[in-house]
């Protein structure tokens, strides 16, 4: 099996597909899958999706299958010039609309991507991460989410 059809990666794709069918005026396609943070190839404003200081939980399943939770970090990055308080209401909407694609009502729609997943959780963050924000590739990093993707694979035999 290639590395690229292993479940945690489907999910990852999932995840970057999920965003990019949203189509954000202003976003476009501009979601980029990355190990950590990297502004090398990116233009702004976009979406990064990271497995940067995340883990797995692995779940008990039961006799015929197990329960593997990953966990991706969304960050909705821009190096817009302007005055914050004048892109602030682009920004909200962006990242509302980020976290609205993964509450609960939209699982089926993330299962068809990866037919193992059944539950997504959010666990929203700061709207600017302090860390992150200080480096000075980005200018601003207006908010992050975690997404917890639950997928079930059965046990080998």
């Amino acid at each position: 099996m290639a590395a690229t059809d292993t479940l945690a990666w489907r999910v990852k794709n999932a995840l970057v597909n999920t965003l990019k069918g949203l189509n954000l005026l202003g976003i476009e396609d501009r979601v980029y899958p990355q190990l950590a943070p990297d502004q090398t190839n990116d233009t702004y404003p976009c979406f990064l999706i990271t497995s940067a200081g995340q883990a797995e939980d692995v779940g008990d399943g039961d006799t015929e299958s197990r329960d593997t939770r990953f966990a991706f970090a969304v960050w909705l990055v821009d190096r817009e010039s302007t005055r914050q308080e004048d892109r602030e209401p682009q920004w909200l909407e962006w990242r509302k609309a980020g976290i609205d694609a993964f509450r609960e009502d939209q699982i089926a729609r993330f299962n068809e991507q990866v037919p193992e997943v059944w539950n997504v959780e959010l666990e929203p963050r700061p709207q600017i991460d302090e860390v992150l924000a200080g480096q000075k590739a980005y200018k601003l990093l207006v908010g992050g989410f975690i997404v917890k993707v639950t997928a079930r694979e059965p046990r080998a035999a």
